[in-house]
């Protein structure tokens, strides 16, 4: 009998095979049949935001990102997508918060500053985008192409 180890090995590299292939219901089927300890582990949660956020389920991706990041906070790229997921599950000033959270926690990280841009430009706050675009561009030059 497969150990639990191998098991979860099975189930949860079959699932991000199906989500790289876009079969998206076949890997969400996989990570449901995950044991329910398994199911708390980071790469898990991780991959249940960016499944969610592919089905466009945003409300799910949000409460998926939240967990993620609680995980794993020194991982940027997650508060990115969870940022994302809230922005559509709420409101643009909502993902302003969690991105402002995360540029304490990531000060160097050139694409927080970028996203931050973007929503201020959206909110009209013209001033403030332009602030932003240039921290950004300070910190990732290549962010300007």
């Amino acid at each position: 009998m497969p150990s639990s180890a191998t098991i979860f090995q099975r189930r949860f590299h079959a699932a991000t095979g199906y989500f790289e292939l876009g079969i998206l219901d076949e890997a969400v089927r996989e990570l449901e049949e995950l044991p329910p300890e398994e199911k708390k582990r980071t790469e898990v949660l991780a991959l249940r935001l960016v499944l969610s956020s592919a089905l466009k389920n945003w409300d799910e991706a949000a409460a998926w990102g939240e967990a993620v990041i609680k995980a794993v906070p020194e991982e940027a790229a997650l508060w990115l997508q969870y940022a994302y997921a809230v922005r559509r599950a709420n409101s643009i000033e909502a993902a302003e918060q969690v991105l402002l959270q995360a540029m304490e926690l990531h000060p160097n990280e050139a694409t927080i500053r970028y996203n931050l841009a973007c929503y201020a430009c959206v909110s009209e706050r013209i001033p403030e985008a332009k602030l932003r675009l240039q921290e950004a561009f300070a910190r990732e030059k290549s962010l300007r192409s």
